[in-house]
């Protein structure tokens, strides 16, 4: 229990958020421990948390504002002064052009969250609808896919599960999960658990493994579709779980009938035994948990990749239980905004808005807001007498790009971006 020159707090650097405890001295962190008192780490805490003092209290850290001026120099400026002045340009921004022409970039940290609620907050006050942050660079093609297949981000609950998979991860080193380094090795020491690692590279984790599929770089999309064929091919799928949560199973067991194991197995540079031998692992297991990461994010089919590691855990019912996947909550404005989600609605895109309001804003090119407005253009033919002439030739030069996505999207395909639901795998990923 904190004494009274420690405080009880919790570190903010990843989504683990380990309870530490510190003692201040002014501004300055004087000494950073684990708390052992905290109920997920219970002491535990990586090289991150011990050198937040360095992080906060840095030779190089910007502690006021810094305003460019007219010859390109930075001079600094108090807090009220800059505040108000940006307050000022962005309010006049939003009465000419509209506050959807702001675009909001940042808030991506996974740690301190009261960023995602003061964002909100930011974003409802001035009209903004599209965003992004640093997490895009690599996280845009697993969310996309997310969105399709349940419509929120899963965790996993790998304390508890009798089979960790890894792909493209090392949480040796990145963590990820609670007390990773400690789960990591109980899960190595018994008999009873299995680590399964996708990785070229031979990493700590991969060097205690019960199985490294070292796949060659670059094949993981033929490795995973291999290990989903083999579930597929070997009846290993979960059919309970599949007939109650699941929908659009027939086309994907058919597409995954039809490939030849050993075939995936030489493009992905893995022998074809060791692969059957993970999939009937994962498959004969009571929890698997499955995390990818930036080692495959940033890969050739990165997008593809994140479909078949659902599949994966979906067609071996690893949903909704200790141990197994689930889907983790939202945040709401802390004011100003809209109220907290219940995950049952679908948001409303840019295309949405233009066909209640008849305006000639037809299509927007923001970045990833993109993603957001293609499964719209379903409804060309409903949209196009709002369009302007420009607008128009737009959605003409993007409908041949969003290919298969229009045909998923259509009326009675079952998909719906944003929407909550039942896991529902598909036979392309788009």
């Amino acid at each position: 229990m904190a004494g009274p020159d420690l405080k009880s707090t919790s570190c903010v650097l990843c989504e683990c958020n380990c309870g530490i405890t510190v003692e201040l001295d002014g501004r300055r962190f004087a000494k950073i421990r684990g708390d052992k008192a905290h109920p997920a780490s219970q002491g535990y805490t990586c090289e991150k948390a011990m050198r937040l003092d360095l992080y906060q209290n840095g030779p190089h850290r910007i502690s006021t504002p810094l305003k460019r001026m007219a010859d390109g120099s930075y001079a600094e400026i108090d807090w009220d002064t800059a505040l108000d002045e940006i307050t000022a340009k962005l309010t006049a921004i939003k009465n000419r052009y509209g506050g959807d022409t702001i675009f909001f970039y940042g808030g991506g940290g996974q740690g301190n969250h009261l960023g995602s609620a003061n964002a909100l907050a930011l974003r409802a006050a001035l009209g903004s609808t599209y965003h992004s942050n640093a997490l895009a660079q690599e996280k845009t093609g697993e969310m996309w896919v997310d969105g399709r297949l349940y419509g929120g981000h899963t965790k996993g609950d790998f304390e508890h599960a009798e089979v960790l998979v890894f792909v493209g991860k090392n949480p040796w080193q990145s963590h990820s999960f609670p007390r990773a380094r400690p789960v990591l090795k109980q899960v190595a020491a018994d008999p009873n658990r299995s680590i399964i690692v996708v990785d070229p590279r031979r990493s700590e984790t991969a060097a205690i493994a019960d199985f490294h599929l070292q796949v060659a770089p670059g094949g993981d999309a033929w490795l995973m579709a291999a290990l989903v064929a083999v579930i597929v091919q070997e009846d290993l799928v979960d059919a309970d779980f599949v007939a109650a949560h699941v929908t659009g199973y027939q086309p994907v067991r058919a597409a995954f009938t039809a490939l030849d194991v050993a075939v995936l197995a030489d493009k992905a540079g893995v022998g074809e035994e060791q692969i059957r031998a993970a999939a009937r692992r994962i498959a004969s297991a009571s929890s698997v948990c499955v995390y990818e990461d930036l080692g495959i994010q940033q890969a050739p089919n990165s997008t593809l990749v994140s479909y078949l590691n659902k599949l994966v855990w979906i067609l071996t019912g690893n949903f909704g239980r200790p141990g197994t996947m689930f889907l983790h909550s939202s945040f709401a404005a802390l004011a100003g905004g809209p109220p907290s989600s219940t995950g049952q609605g679908k948001p409303s895109t840019r295309l949405d808005r233009i066909t209640k309001k008849a305006t000639a804003k037809a299509v927007s090119t923001a970045g990833a807001a993109l993603a957001t407005g293609l499964p719209a253009l379903a409804r060309v033919g409903r949209l196009r007498p709002l369009l302007e002439t420009g607008a128009g030739a737009l959605l003409d030069a993007m409908v041949p790009v969003a290919g298969g996505m229009l045909a998923a999207t259509a009326p009675g395909s079952g998909a719906g971006h944003g929407r909550r639901r039942s896991p529902a795998p598909r036979s392309s990923a788009g």
